[in-house]
């Protein structure tokens, strides 16, 4: 619970890290925590990315966390499907593609119970851009990416205000989630 500061470098997550927000302080085990009422904001120092993940498998998760202020993307994923779930994007923007989550050659990334709120986007992508590149022959069911629970609020882009997916050979999957105020030319 706070509000905290983070340097231009950001945070490299590593693979299988699980890193939770909501936390008051006298929890002794992880499900006492509640992210809604102990919000972690995490306030871009410069507008740099808050979190970097480099080839992260789904075993990695970000959750519970309000970011907000980020001036290239909040969240930039280069590989891997990691999960992202309880996160509030707020007033991030960028000059490229995706102003909260950038992911680019990675496989099924979850996210799941997030809102995204007033992200701006240059590119393609207000809030979430995806160019998935599924080959793995672990893949077997060809999924795609995976967004659910969520809301995007007020987004903006060049194309997919809220959301833009590319290049995903398998199937994407858009479950109950709310896209209200988006402005976007093309796709979701």
């Amino acid at each position: 619970q706070g509000t905290y500061d983070i340097t231009p470098s950001g945070m490299q997550i590593t693979n299988g890290l699980h890193l939770y927000g909501g936390f008051r302080g006298t929890e002794t085990i992880r499900e006492q925590r509640d992210w809604y009422r102990n919000r972690a904001v995490l306030n871009s120092d410069k507008g740099a990315s808050i979190f970097t993940l480099n080839q992260c498998d789904s075993i990695t998760r970000i959750d519970g966390f309000v970011v907000k202020g980020t001036q290239n993307c909040a969240v930039a994923v280069n590989g891997g499907a990691p999960r992202i779930f309880n996160m509030h994007f707020r007033d991030c923007s960028s000059k490229g593609n995706g102003a909260a989550i950038r992911m680019t050659g990675g496989g099924r990334i979850q996210i799941e119970y997030c809102v995204f709120e007033n992200c701006t986007s240059d590119g393609d992508g207000g809030a979430v851009y995806i160019n998935s590149d599924i080959t793995s022959p672990a893949w077997n069911r060809q999924w795609g990416p995976f967004i659910g629970q969520s809301f995007f609020i007020n987004c903006t882009a060049n194309r997919g205000g809220g959301l833009y997916i590319s290049g995903s050979p398998g199937t994407s999957q858009i479950v109950s989630s709310v896209f209200s105020g988006k402005i976007g030319r093309a796709h979701v």
